[in-house]
Formats: structure tokens, C-alpha cells, sequence
């Protein structure tokens, strides 16, 4: 066997939140070969398998994962000319941020504005991650996946992925067999800005179109997300905990004659998002709110911090309390970002 299968592996070290007990088995996967035979030896013991990367979108429980963890670090990073578009095929063990970085220097639109996004390549077709007015699906291409019931590789339209807001086929059970092991996007070498999110637009107005360029827009969105996330290098986090509430327009008119300040963003299905951040801080009055050693963060309460370390049930508990204080106040129901992964208590 070319790779290591390791037995009662702690997993804390493993995910941003530093959360979670241990893995009955864990193996780090360098190549396609590794990752089949990985795959093989898990179905032969009826084991069952999650596949991790950065760890940045993950919630472990205390009593860990009594299966296999495939922690995928294929590696990567391809560019191919076409004209005024350049093809990036990145595999999915590629840290995400430097892939951006490296769009970037090239002068390439279309990742700008996911700049400073943890995590790996092949988690973001999955969660179909979003930020300042951009989202994963808006330039890739196609998802290339191994198919863990017949060990073939398969190459899935960004069409047939079935995007929505975080969202993706790779969540349903249509989708769950399914390995990501390249991603790629198409980027565009024309002026291609977006810049009419709020938060950016208030820091780019009525600067000239060549002055946005993919690496200004970049340190833009850098320091936007310095000033509203925590370090992820000081303290556990995952990012967003949750996704922003979407729901009907009638739902939302309704809630508008309770809360009129409340803000919403009209969806092309006639549906409404509402800025979970907001109910958080302006209803509930939660920005800050810590529990033991879970808080919502200070500067943005859709982010959840753990100032603890492995109490993956202590971080469950308090989203669901959270998620009860919002229904009983508004009727919203709210879901999770991050996976949680175990039997939580």
C-alpha cells in the first residue's frame, strides 16, 4: 500500500474550529492512485468515508468519526490561453486562497472577489461558496470527480452541478458518491469588476474602471474581511456558522410589517435573502453573545468563534440554540454553513 492508514487519529488539528474526538481511520492522499485505493479498503471494511480539506467548513463531534477520513492533498495548478479567456484547472488539494493569489497576478477577473476564503479547491464546487456578490458557479466550467461506486473519473458540467446558494449536487444523494478532484474555472483577461456589493462599493466609489483591477479588488475584499472575521490563525472558527435565511416574498413582506428595517435581496425566483447578520444583531440583540467558550463574534455574529478546544458538541449546542432564538422570534428557520460530521450530544 503507497499510503499510511492511521488508526485513532485525533481530529481537532485537522479543521478550523478545532473541534471534534478522533477518526477510527485517517490517511493523507497525494494522488489519484492513493485516494482509490484509500477508497477500497474503507468499502472492504464497510467503513464509512468523509473526505476532508482545509477542515475551514467542517464540525467534528466529541465522539469523532467512526469510519474513514480521506484528507485529500492532490496537487496542482494549471492555466491555459484562450484569447481573451484563460482556462484554470486547479486539483482539489490546492490551498484556495493562493490559487486566487495566483489569478490575480495574472490580471484574470472572476475569483477576486473570493479572496480570503480557508480552505481547498475541491470544497468549493461543493458548497458553491459566495462573497461580496460573486459565487464559485459564476466561473467554473466543470468539476472533475472520481466515482467511488465504479473507481472512474468522471467530468461534471458546472450545469449539471445543480448550484444554488450553497448548494450543490455533491450534497444530495445523487451527488454523495462523488469524489472532487479538479475544479475547473474559466476567468476572463477583460475589465470584468464586481463592485456593487455594498461593503465594496462604499470603497470604490467613483474610482475609474482601470483602476479596479483583480488585485486591487482583491486587497478590497482582504480588507473587508480583516475588519469583520476573527484570525483564523488566533482562534477556532469556521466562518459564516450559518446561511442567510431565503424566503417567500410573502413571508418576507409579512416580517417587513414587524421589523421594517429589515433588509432583503430579491432572488431570481422572486424569493428573499435576508442578511442572517442582521436579525443576529438588530432583533436579538447577539452580536457578542458567548456561551462557555462559544461566542457569535463581535464584529460579524453570522461567525461563530470557539475559544475552547475539541467541544465540537459544545459548538453544536449553542448553533441550535442560536437557530431556536431566531424561529421563536421571527419564524425563520435557519440551517447551518458548516457540516457537522459525528453524533453530537
Amino acid at each position: 500500500m503507497a499510503f499510511k492508514n492511521n488508526s485513532n487519529v485525533q481530529l481537532a488539528p485537522y479543521n478550523t474550529l478545532g473541534s471534534g474526538g478522533r477518526s477510527s481511520f485517517f490517511t493523507t492522499v497525494s494522488n489519484i492512485d492513493d485516494l482509490k485505493s484509500a477508497v477500497e479498503l474503507a468499502q472492504k471494511q464497510n467503513l464509512p468515508i468523509f473526505v476532508l480539506g482545509g477542515g475551514s467548513n467542517v464540525l467534528f463531534s466529541d465522539s469523532g468519526w467512526s469510519g474513514q477520513v480521506i484528507k485529500m492533498d492532490i496537487k496542482g495548478l494549471e492555466f491555459e490561453d484562450r484569447g481573451r479567456e484563460v482556462l484554470v484547472r486547479a486539483s482539489a488539494g490546492e490551498n484556495w486562497d493562493q490559487m486566487v493569489l495566483e489569478t490575480v497576478k495574472r490580471g484574470l477577473y472572476g475569483l477576486e472577489n473570493l479572496s480570503g476564503i480557508p480552505g481547498t479547491a475541491g470544497a468549493t464546487p461543493i458548497q458553491n461558496i459566495g462573497a461580496y456578490g460573486v459565487e464559485i458557479k459564476d466561473s467554473l466550467e466543470s468539476v472533475e470527480v472520481l466515482d467511488i461506486n465504479d473507481k472512474k473519473i468522471k467530468t461534471i458540467s458546472a450545469k449539471d452541478c445543480d448550484f444554488k446558494y450553497r448548494h450543490s449536487i455533491f450534497k444530495e444523494s445523487a451527488g454523495k458518491h462523488y469524489v472532487v478532484l479538479k475544479i475547473n474555472c474559466v476567468l476572463s483577461k477583460d475589465p470584468k469588476p464586481v463592485a456593487h456589493y455594498k461593503d465594496i462599493k462604499e470603497k470604490v466609489s467613483g474610482l475609474p474602471l482601470e483602476k479596479l483591477t483583480p488585485e486591487f479588488l482583491r486587497q478590497v475584499v482582504l480588507d473587508i474581511r480583516f475588519e469583520k472575521f476573527p484570525d483564523i490563525k488566533k482562534v477556532g472558527t469556521a466562518g459564516s456558522f450559518f446561511k442567510n435565511p431565503v424566503v417567500s416574498m410573502e413571508k418576507f413582506q409579512d416580517l417587513k410589517k414587524i421589523f421594517p428595517e429589515m433588509p432583503g435581496y430579491e432572488n431570481t425566483d422572486n424569493s428573499i435573502k435576508i442578511p442572517l447578520a442582521w436579525i443576529l444583531d438588530k432583533v436579538l440583540n447577539l452580536k457578542g453573545y458567548k456561551k462557555g467558550s462559544v461566542a457569535l463574534f463581535n464584529s460579524q455574529p453570522l461567525v461563530l468563534v470557539n475559544f475552547g478546544e475539541s467541544n465540537g458538541d459544545e459548538v453544536y449546542r449553542f448553533g441550535l440554540k442560536i437557530a431556536n432564538l431566531v424561529k421563536e422570534r421571527t419564524g425563520i428557520d435557519i440551517e447551518f454553513e458548516v457540516t457537522p460530521v459525528g453524533n453530537f450530544v
